[in-house]
Formats: structure tokens, sequence, C-alpha cells
């Protein structure tokens, strides 16, 4: 039941509980950190660091339980990801510490179990919260480089099996979408809402994901054809707002311990795109740019017929969901498909200036045609366009990278919007990371091994501001990599990002 902000007592209780939820994970963070310094390494600093925060973290939480009533669910939200993140750290230390004392075997055994019993914990969590949160899930679902396989399969259930709204309150909401594109006078005696603009209308979504789900209909007015209906969860945006508000809590605890990147800009940037996939007319022009800028041998978008801010009617693609084929088809038909993949995610980027930052495999189908599969692409809701300038910039970029041209690095750096305290920072990290990278060893590189060297150099370089673009264009690629790191297909990517990079010269 939602309290009432205007009582007093309502809004102690608030604080005084959500102050307990986030102290007792914090506290139990603490103490585990505390029992890895004396086991493992001194962690001393970040055990101090947790509890001389906690009281700043009691103010920030009683303001923001004070500032709206809108603000009343968005506390115990931010409440119960802190205090699951706290405790998920905490046991994986102690595995850790209790594995010097087991054999290696049983170790792996029992880290096996952990693996699968916290998998389904924080999936299960993130299905209930829902909202923005679930995209971290989507996100880390697609790197099966990075993620033990038990968290893969128990993450992949975020992908578009997010559990769907309910029935009527999706119904009216289409009914209301469906008004606003084209009006008509509902029959005083049917009982059914949609019946004025859709036939054979299926109420069990195709696909439910974090911020809508999609329907298989047929226009009343149409009905030799089939479309799709992606319509916004109804309450999401209300949500949203407060997962916006999860972030800014989040990162103004953590801000002091993470000196290595200036997390500002990033948080920022993900706040804006969650706000930006709910305005579906731009999603709608994102589509419709990118079926324009693409080649049709490599990749495929479904028309759009009609669009609102919350709903889209769009083609129905009949096709197989990308994991499922490429799982089913391991030799000729699998390369072909991860090629296309490839040569369109680099086209689009360096040729077009278009990012698709959402390359979960849930966004893409393959679609059996007489000459072939079929490449489509899907949810274009945090997709953004780059400035040709951007563009330029981020080609002569990847050129001066593998030259290894370190004056020319730093000035496009610049150029890009990259900055911190050292000027000079921007280039040695990005030089750094390129320096073991060449394009011809794509497909052999381990990401765990880079991850490590990268974080090890970004910690020489504290204050990395990096610009909206690249946030998004590194969503973009982490997701894809993940894939061709499980699969590893045998074209030559450096032979895809060459092409790619020779038309963008072109193209400049």
């Amino acid at each position: 039941m939602q309290p009432d902000l205007s009582d007093l007592t309502s809004l102690t209780d608030l604080i005084t509980r959500t102050r307990r939820a986030v102290t007792d994970g914090l506290r139990l963070a603490g103490h585990a950190l505390g029992r890895v310094e004396r086991f493992v390494i001194d962690l001393g600093n970040d055990s101090r660091a947790v509890a001389r925060d906690a009281t700043a973290l009691w103010r920030t939480v009683e303001e923001a339980a004070a500032e709206a009533s809108a603000t009343w669910r968005a506390t115990p939200r931010v409440a119960r990801i802190l205090s699951e993140l706290s405790r998920l750290a905490a046991v994986y230390r102690l595995h850790h510490i209790e594995s010097a004392w087991v054999s290696e075997a049983r170790a792996a055994e029992r880290l096996e179990a952990l693996h699968a019993r916290e998998a389904a914990r924080m999936t299960a969590t993130l299905e209930t919260l829902g909202g923005g949160l679930l995209k971290v899930g989507q996100l880390l679902s697609s790197r099966a480089d990075l993620l033990p396989a038990a968290w893969i399969a128990e993450l992949k259930r975020l992908q578009d099996q997010v559990p769907p709204a309910p029935e009527a309150e999706v119904q009216a909401l289409l009914a209301e979408e469906l008004q606003a594109l084209w009006p008509r006078e509902p029959a005083p005696d049917d009982a059914q809402p949609l019946s004025p603009w859709l036939v054979d209308f299926d109420p069990t979504p195709l696909a439910a994901a974090s911020i809508a789900q999609v329907h298989r209909a047929r226009l009343a007015d149409r009905p030799d054809a089939l479309v799709a209906l992606k319509v916004q969860r109804p309450g999401i945006a209300e949500l949203i707002a407060q997962d916006r508000k999860a972030l800014a809590l989040i990162a103004e605890l953590v801000a002091p311990w993470v000196e290595t990147f200036a997390l500002g800009p990033v948080l920022t940037e993900v706040s804006r795109s969650l706000v930006q996939e709910l305005d579906f007319t731009y999603e709608s022009a994102m589509a419709e740019r990118f079926a324009k800028a693409l080649s049709p041998a490599l990749a495929t978008v479904p028309t759009i017929h009609a669009r609102t801010s919350r709903l889209i009617v769009m083609d129905f693609v009949d096709g197989e969901r990308l994991v499922p084929f490429l799982d089913a088809n391991p030799g000729a038909e699998r390369e072909r498909v991860l090629e296309r993949l490839a040569r369109t995610t680099a086209e689009a980027i360096l040729v077009r200036g278009l990012v698709h930052a959402d390359p979960h495999p849930g966004n893409f189908l393959v679609r059996e045609t007489a000459a072939g599969p079929e490449l489509v692409l899907l949810d274009f809701g945090a997709a953004l366009t780059l400035s040709d300038r951007e563009r330029r910039a981020t080609v002569e970029l990847l050129v001066a990278l593998f030259g290894k041209n370190e004056a020319k690095v730093a000035e496009l750096l610049a150029e890009l919007g990259f900055s911190a305290p050292d000027p000079e920072a921007p280039a040695k990290f990005a030089l750094g990371v390129a320096s073991a990278l060449t394009p011809s060893d794509l497909l052999s590189i381990d990401p765990r091994v880079e991850l490590e060297r990268a974080l090890a150099l970004a910690r020489l370089y504290p204050g990395l501001v990096v610009p909206a673009s690249f946030v998004h264009i590194g969503r973009a690629l982490a997701g894809l990599g993940g894939l061709f790191m499980h699969y590893r297909p045998t074209l030559d990517l450096g032979r895809v990002l060459f092409d790619a990079l020779a038309r963008a010269s072109h193209a400049s």
C-alpha cells in the first residue's frame, strides 16, 4: 500500500526502513571487506570508507524521501539494489576466503553452486524491480566471454522474456494510442476495447522487455497482413523516473571510492538514454534512418506504418531469434550471419555514423529467404546518430591508434570530448590499451585479460572523462564482442574493419 507522505509518521517509518535496509547491506560488505583485508590483501581503506560514508548516504536518502510524493518508491528501490550488490560482493569474497581451506575440486564445486544460486537470485531481483535496471541485466546477458555460464543462462531470460504487463492495462493503453492514431467511435456494446482497430489480436506477447512488449495482430482496415505492435509497458515512465533517482543516489555513494574514471558523464548519459527510450517517435525515426542507410544485402529493418510516443505499428517479421539460430546452424550459415552482423555494425558506425547501442541478441532476428538467411535489426530506442565531425574523427582515431601516432591520437581524443586532469592521459591510456591489439588478430583477443590490462592502465590516469558518443559505441561493441568471442567464427574481422574504414574514408 502506498504510504501517505503528508503523514509524518509514514515518512519517518519510510526513512527508518530504508536506512536499515541500506546499512544492513553496507555493514555486511564492510564485514566481508574486513575479513578479506585480514586474509587476502589490504582493503582496510575500502571497509573504512563503507562505514564512513554510511552516514552521508542516510542524509541523501532522507533528502530524496522528502523531495516529492513520487520519490517514496524510488528510495526503497535504491535500498534494494544497494543491499543486493553489497551482499553479492560479500558472498563471493567469502567464498574465496573459504576456498583456501578446502580442496581445489571442492572449491570448484562450491563455486558452481554459488554461481547458479546468485545468478538466479539477481535475475529474479531485476525482474521484480523492472524498469531501467533490467537494461543492466540485458547488457550483461550478451557477455558470454566475461561471465560464468550459470549467470549467462539466467540473465538471458531478461533479453525479451520479462514477465508481461497485466493484459487489461496493456489493452487499455493500446486503445488509447490507437484512438490517437485513427480516431474511431467504439460500439457501446462492444466488450473488446481493441475491435474498432484490430482483428486477431494476440494478447500473449511475442516478446516482453523492460520498457515495452510486442504483440501480433491484424489491422481491421488491412486484415490481409500481419503487423507487430510494440507498446510501452503501462507505468514504465514513472518507474524510469525513479530509476534515474536511483542512478543519482548510487553515483553519489560510490563516487568517493571510484577515482579511476569520472562517473558523472557516464551515469548522466545512461539516465538520459533511459528517457530517450521512452519516446517511440524517436525510435521510429532512428529505425527508418537505419533502414535507409544499410545495404539490404547486409541487414533489414521492419517497415513502420504508424507511431505515437507509446506505440509503434510495424510489419511482423517471421524470423528466428539470433542465438537459437546460431546454435542450430554451426556451419556456413552461422558464419554468414555473423559476418553480416560484423559488417553491418562497422558500416553503420564508421560509414553512416549510426550506433545501435543495445545490441543484445534479443534485438536481432534471422529470417530464411530464397537467397539464404537474412539478418533483421530490431529496437532502436538506444540508437544515436554521430555528427559528421564525430564520425570522421572516430575513423581517423582508429587509423591513428593502429599507426601508434600519439600526437594525432591526442588531437582526435580532445576533439571527440575525452579529457582528464592530466591533458596527456587520454592519449596515453588509449595507446596503452591499443598497444597489444592489431586488426588481424581481433578474434584471438581474450577480453578478460584485456579488461584487466585496461583497468590497470586506467588507474595510472585518474579522472578520465569519456564522451557520451563513446559510451554508446562501447555498449555496442561490448555486446557484439561477447557474441563473437563465444562463437569464434573464422571470418577475418580485421578485413571487415579495413573495408569499413576504406568506405568511410571515401565518404568523408
